[in-house]
């Protein structure tokens, strides 16, 4: 246990932080818990002042990906995709393997210029997944680099969901409110 009153001390030494006031522990929780969901103005107040963006991760802010999510293998031809991709109404689809390792993203115009041959060649090029631990502000400069919402992975690669350019925006103008 570290006792401090310097709260950016403390999210940088500490897992679990506790908050208190007038001897009463008010919240306990990480730095990402205790910034997202205060339990009070009193906790809220305490990250005012403070760069938040590094403890809000990809993992809080990434939802299930509900429509454009394409399971097969690298080598499929493009052209057996195009059809389900349109009919899903996604402005792009997130490629993965049987296994959901994500492989990459393709839009219905990549399929359809890709054919016949593999879905691969149909990927968008500089489209990259985040791993699930990426910070806001990092998850902000490459979200702005691509069109579409980012891919999210685990620690095996497996896409886990995306987190789109709204979510992210919204998140770093709470923060400026709060």
């Amino acid at each position: 246990m570290f006792i401090s009153h310097d709260i950016e001390e403390a999210v940088k030494i500490g897992g679990r932080i506790g908050i208190m006031k007038d001897g009463c522990l008010i919240q306990v929780g990480t730095p990402a818990e205790l910034i997202q969901t205060p339990a009070d103005a009193y906790v809220q107040d305490f990250f005012r002042n403070v760069d938040v963006s590094r403890f809000l991760k990809a993992s809080s802010m990434m939802t299930k990906i509900e429509r454009g999510l394409l399971r097969c293998d690298a080598g499929t031809p493009s052209e057996r995709y195009l059809n389900q991709l349109i009919d899903s109404g996604a402005e792009c689809g997130y490629v993965c393997d049987e296994a959901g390792h994500y492989l990459g993203c393709v839009t219905p115009a990549t399929l359809h210029r890709s054919g016949t041959r593999p879905i691969r060649e149909a990927f968008l090029n500089d489209f990259n997944a985040v791993p699930i631990d990426t910070d806001l502000h990092r998850l902000a400069s490459i979200a702005l680099t691509q069109e579409h919402d980012v891919p999210v992975t685990d620690t095996a690669g497996r896409l886990a969901g995306v987190v789109s350019c709204r979510t992210i925006l919204k998140q770093m103008m709470q923060r400026r409110a709060a």
